[in-house]
């Protein structure tokens, strides 16, 4: 095993999962233990060196850190199989609202909600990455239930796999990624569709190159996960979708009506606040 003492937990060897696991053995340094319910995936992260040991949901129950990575559909009966558990026990989802009720109501204030801001289109162990968390913003949706405590190891542990930790509410958490991550998926998924239902289907896939294939990119995502967020993440989505609506049939009036002043107005709006949200953030002077 590697130098980690007492070993972390993980439930769930997805992507997101292995990953995990894999950036607390190497960069942390830390033993890991992991569970996953299909035949084979734990052993297979043994062979990969992704864990360090097969664990049964009574061992990992005895890890004073769980990390729940299963999907959301999922993460119920991943928290009752750790019913007993005397660590710290946090989850990975995307969706926090359903989630921290659950987790609270089977762990109290051991429970602290988390999603790390960070993915990629892979699935599965074979996209898992040691450093998919490096400078990743990291969630932590505390109450006013969480014990300090819970929250302070968690605070202290995830920098030591490169991502940086933030406290953001559930509510505010999940209105925020219905828009940044949420969203762009089913956009991204709605390009491909509009695609699909062109006619000429040979010169469309003759011509689609980079501009297509980095907007459309998302849309490669595991589908299942896509459906879970938008069941537990609905109501946020929902108020978005009639507000983009908007600007397209805007925009598409601009376009009818040959109104070039305006679009390049919107198109300039646009291009400064994207470059501006992505642009290097200045460090402050001491």
């Amino acid at each position: 095993m590697t130098h980690g003492v007492t070993p972390i937990g993980v439930s769930g060897l997805g992507l997101m999962g292995g990953s995990l696991a894999l950036a607390l053995r190497r960069h942390a340094g830390l033993a890991v233990l992991g569970h996953d319910p299909a035949p084979g995936v734990a052993e297979l992260a043994v062979s990969r060196g992704i864990i360090d040991a097969v664990a049964d949901p009574a061992a990992l129950r005895a890890c004073p850190v769980i990390f729940v990575a299963a999907p959301l559909r999922y993460l119920d009966s991943a928290f009752d199989a750790l019913a007993g558990a005397t660590g710290i026990v946090t989850d990975l989802g995307s969706t926090k609202g359903p989630v921290i009720g659950t987790g609270e109501a089977r762990f109290g204030g051991r429970f602290v909600g988390g999603h790390p801001m960070a993915g990629s289109e892979k699935i599965g162990l074979d996209g898992a990455d040691a450093d998919l968390f490096q400078n990743a913003v990291w969630v932590l949706t505390a109450t006013a239930n969480t014990d300090p405590a819970a929250l302070t190891t968690l605070e202290t542990l995830l920098p030591r796999i490169g991502a940086r930790v933030v406290r953001v509410p559930a509510p505010e958490h999940d209105a925020a990624v219905a828009m940044i991550s949420h969203l762009p998926y089913l956009l991204a998924c709605a390009l491909v569709e509009t695609a699909q239902r062109q006619p000429d289907q040979a010169t469309l896939r003759l011509l689609a190159a980079s501009g297509f294939r980095d907007t459309t990119r998302l849309a490669l995502s595991n589908p299942i996960l896509g459906r879970d967020m938008c069941l537990t993440n609905g109501a946020a989505i929902h108020h978005l979708i009639p507000q983009l609506q908007a600007v397209l049939t805007d925009w598409a009036e601009l376009i009818a009506t040959g109104d070039g002043s305006a679009l390049d107005t919107v198109l300039q709006r646009a291009a400064a606040w994207r470059g501006a949200l992505y642009a290097p953030k200045e460090t402050p002077a001491p």
